[in-house]
């Protein structure tokens, strides 16, 4: 697994101002790929992503599960993140993220049988990011 923000060779943090667009480079790979799915923190309320922010793409999931990735899954994906989320057309209009330091955190789910089905193999990685406003 492998996450960064686009700032040069293994960012894991970075400043922007609220409403700036940022992106970076993920993997999610397993020789039985299953899913991957990302999150920011801290969530909106209640339980929702800070004002509907989640990169681009927000996941993804295996050909075995009906999604478009074949294994061993992502290598050298991009994401973007919007954090003055421009709404679809004919939705309501969304607030940029709050200033804040937040993490973008990716999870990553392979097929395998763990516990006789009880679960899968999981692991995440982590950045992180603080939104603040130019002071005058």
């Amino acid at each position: 697994m492998q996450l960064d923000i686009n700032l040069g060779v293994g960012v894991q943090c970075a400043h922007f101002e609220p409403g700036a667009t940022f992106n970076g480079h993920y993997t999610a790979t397993d020789l039985h790929f299953r899913a991957f799915q990302f999150e920011i923190q801290p969530s909106g309320p209640p339980n929702d992503p800070p004002h509907g922010v989640l990169p681009n793409p927000p996941s993804a999931t295996s050909v075995f599960y009906g999604g478009a990735i074949a294994d061993p899954g992502v290598t050298g994906g991009v994401y973007i993140v919007n954090t003055g989320r421009t709404p679809p057309s004919g939705e309501p209009h969304v607030a940029p993220m709050d200033p804040c330091g937040h993490a973008i955190i990716l999870h990553v789910w392979d097929r395998t049988n763990v516990n006789s089905g009880a679960g899968n193999n999981y692991n995440k990685a982590s950045v992180g990011f603080c939104l603040e406003e130019t002071k005058k």
